[in-house]
């Protein structure tokens, strides 16, 4: 009976082993391998979630990357972004979407460990999480940790097999996403102004979010790369603004040591806008030109006062749209 037993766990312990190095294989492969390389000349990227996805055209702004992704926290990008900076030293320039809604509760539950969520975001980015991190998402939802680990290997060995030479481009770790949604009039007439102004709120905040968020900040620092907080165009009716006094102390408070511009305000037409918070192809070449312009011709990151340049220059534009 006890050699039974003895031999039993030898094997539970060999096939535990051969499945962990079965899955960790691929994942050793494409990551020490020179997979993660981007355009020589894109020395300036965005990350963040489906506002700059949807507002930052990079076939108009020169030297530019787009590598944001609908409904990613902080907590996906952390990985996808250290792993693309340290991998390609032309990166100069990192701007990173901060907007109202990351900073509830909700947005860990939904966009960090949620199950749809993981199930879509992690195994795409598998490949360069580390052991630390994963093991905090698994303490949150193990089930869909472990159940993600095989759409995970079939990416890295299909990636591998195949010969792929870029894992970002080949698994889409985001990019612009030309927008053709016109709601934007709709949704005004069918909600009145009573109830775009009603909103979730709660008193709690995205704590993970948050930590992930400093832990990038804190690496662009070590990485000697210029990271600026962004939030990108909104509609002036966006309900989401419900917890702006919030989402100010945080960046007065928090997130003082780095520099946030603010183009929440830019004026755009109601045909350029998908919806409230989301520009549309039309709104987003209006807005990358313009952003091109202010950062390529008219210096706007060698002002002394950032901010200041992008509210003169907003508030120009409003006479000419309004």
């Amino acid at each position: 009976m006890k050699k039974f037993i003895f031999k039993t766990c030898i094997f539970l312990f060999a096939s535990s082993l051969f499945i962990v190095v079965i899955l960790l294989m691929p994942k050793k492969i494409i990551e020490s391998g020179d997979n993660f390389k981007i355009k020589q000349n894109s020395n300036q990227l965005v990350f963040g979630h489906s506002h700059p996805e949807c507002a930052y055209n990079d076939s108009i702004i020169q030297n530019f990357e787009n590598f944001a992704q609908s409904a990613e926290s902080y907590f996906y990008t952390y990985s996808k972004l250290k792993k693309i900076v340290e991998v390609n030293n032309q990166v100069r320039t990192v701007f990173l979407e901060f907007t109202n809604y990351e900073i509830d509760d909700d947005w860990d539950k939904l966009y960090t460990w949620g199950d749809n969520i993981i199930s879509r975001n992690y195994p795409k980015y598998a490949p360069v999480i580390e052991t630390s991190d994963l093991l905090m998402i698994a303490k949150k939802n193990m089930k869909e940790v472990v159940s993600a680990q095989s759409t995970s290997f079939m990416n890295n060995a299909n990636f591998i097999f195949r010969s792929k030479k870029n894992f970002p481009k080949t698994i889409n770790w985001g990019g612009y996403y030309y927008l053709k949604r016109d709601k934007t009039d709709s949704l005004l007439t069918v909600l009145s102004s009573e109830n775009l102004l009603k909103f979730q709120q709660t008193d709690k905040l995205a704590s993970t979010n948050l930590t992930y968020l400093l832990k990038i900040i804190e690496f662009c620092k070590k990485s000697k790369v210029q990271l600026y907080l962004i939030r990108s165009p909104l509609h002036p009716k966006y309900p989401g603004l419900h917890n702006e006094s919030d989402f100010i102390n945080i960046i007065d408070t928090r997130l003082s040591n780095v520099e946030f511009l603010d183009f929440k305000n830019f004026p755009l037409k109601n045909s350029e806008f998908g919806d409230l918070n989301h520009l549309n192809h039309k709104g987003a070449k209006v807005y990358s030109e313009w952003f091109d312009t202010m950062i390529n011709k008219k210096g706007l990151l060698e002002k002394q006062d950032k901010q200041m340049f992008i509210d003169s220059e907003i508030k120009a534009r409003m006479i000419n749209v309004l």
